[in-house]
């Protein structure tokens, strides 16, 4: 939703395609994110439930992370060192974030750091009602993500959805989280027979998909 690639752009490759969602505050971008996902003949969409507040996110307070990027002496000094860098900020196109700017500036021509574009920007209100409407709009495969209990996987299969995606968008939205392989055995022995699991998060090496595998 907030990448630097264009849906279009991105809809002309042969790869499948699967389109995660933020739901912003206008609704009329969520609406229009989703029609130019089937124009361009995305396979599915992703709605990220996990995300509607920013966590505290200490690594990006440190560096300064913002979108577009901002000059400070100690990112100078970074661009300096990473000559490549400022070569493809200068040559390429103007930074913007193509899929929203057409609604909002924040973040293709006003500078924001990514946690106060998620509080600023973001729906926080979102519910059932809501995950329902986007369904039917979008009217195709369907996923949620974000899902660490049972109660909410009954609730994404009671709303039509395909499929979930178990996760705690790595670990840095709350700390203390339980870690996803933790919850997904029980939201695959409530639910897995009637919707598609996925999990997310800590997949470092063979044995952790053995380890998902065998959960379910």
């Amino acid at each position: 939703t907030i990448g630097t690639r264009s849906i279009e752009e991105l809809g002309g490759f042969t790869a499948p395609k699967l389109f995660q969602i933020y739901v912003h505050k206008d609704p009329a971008l969520t609406s229009d994110l989703i029609s130019r996902c089937k124009v361009a003949k995305f396979d599915a969409l992703t709605l990220t439930v996990d995300a509607i507040v920013a966590g505290n996110r200490e690594r990006d307070y440190i560096t300064g992370m913002t979108t577009p990027p901002k000059l400070t002496p100690k990112s100078l000094l970074s661009f300096a060192l990473h000559p490549e860098w400022s070569l493809n900020y200068v040559l390429r196109e103007k930074f913007s974030l193509p899929n929203v700017s057409k609604f909002i500036d924040a973040g293709s021509n006003v500078q924001m750091s990514i946690v106060e574009y998620l509080n600023t920007q973001m729906k926080r209100s979102i519910n059932w009602d809501d995950v329902s409407l986007i369904i039917e709009e979008w009217n195709g495969p369907f996923a949620i993500k974000g899902v660490m209990s049972v109660d909410d996987a009954k609730r994404c299969v009671d709303v039509g959805a395909s499929a979930i995606i178990v996760s705690n968008h790595g670990g840095r939205q709350l700390d203390n989280c339980p870690a996803s392989i933790d919850a997904l055995m029980h939201v695959v022995d409530a639910v897995g027979d009637r919707i598609e699991v996925f999990v997310d998060g800590g997949i470092r090496r063979g044995s952790d998909v053995v380890k998902a595998r065998a959960l379910g």
